[in-house]
């Protein structure tokens, strides 16, 4: 028997639950086993404070005295409901903060991006065609060179 199983049946034998094959077995390892026999002689005397039949009604003035002390822990110790206080809000106002942010970015807008000038033409579904179509039926090469010319910088007043 290992002292851990000994142990065990330390406690069963003083609730009085041990077959006495159970007992004998017990018996035999205290005596080969001195920190066993040390931990029965504990639970003995424990056992035996727990059983001996003694007043248990509280001594006078036991709650007055009580509640001085506790009064005066509370005084001496001032900090104690800022330091409760704060392991209330600070963890509140960090979730507040979380959803705060979560909130943000789920709902925050999408960046705008300029469009080029192709992108521009073709999401606006006008015909690109239609614009060129007067450059390429002008006659004259030099009429058509100006518009070219204006055309590729940029210049919209110029009327077509």
């Amino acid at each position: 028997m290992n002292c851990r199983r000994a142990e065990r049946r330390l406690l069963r034998r003083h609730d009085e639950r041990l077959s006495p094959a159970e007992e004998a077995r017990l018996g035999l390892h205290l005596r080969s086993c001195p920190k066993c026999r040390e931990a029965e002689s504990e639970y003995r005397l424990l056992f035996g404070a727990l059983s001996s039949p003694q007043d248990s009604r509280p001594e006078p003035m036991f709650w007055q005295r009580l509640e001085a002390a506790i009064a005066e822990s509370e005084r001496e110790n001032g900090w104690a409901s800022v330091r409760r206080w704060c392991r209330r809000a600070v963890p509140a106002a960090l979730a507040v903060t979380a959803a705060l942010l979560a909130v943000l970015l789920l709902f925050s807008p999408a960046p705008r991006t300029e469009l080029s000038s192709s992108e521009s033409l073709l999401l606006s579904n006008d015909n690109p065609l239609e614009e060129t179509r007067t450059l390429l039926e002008e006659k004259r090469v030099e009429d058509r060179n100006m518009m070219l010319i204006f055309a590729s910088s940029g210049d919209s007043t110029w009327p077509r």
